[in-house]
């Protein structure tokens, strides 16, 4: 059996992993939704 402090460690680094992925895909979303309003103001523009 893995001890309570190995399984803790676990739990806590895959949860770092999931929120720094979730942080990614948050501002790469965000960061693309920008894209497109800038690429709609420039297709007004024409």
């Amino acid at each position: 059996m893995y001890s309570d402090y190995y399984l803790l460690y676990r739990f806590m680094s895959g949860s770092t992993i999931l929120l720094a992925d979730l942080s990614r895909f948050r501002r790469f979303h965000f960061n693309s939704a920008k894209d497109t309003k800038k690429a709609k103001l420039a297709e007004n523009k024409k």
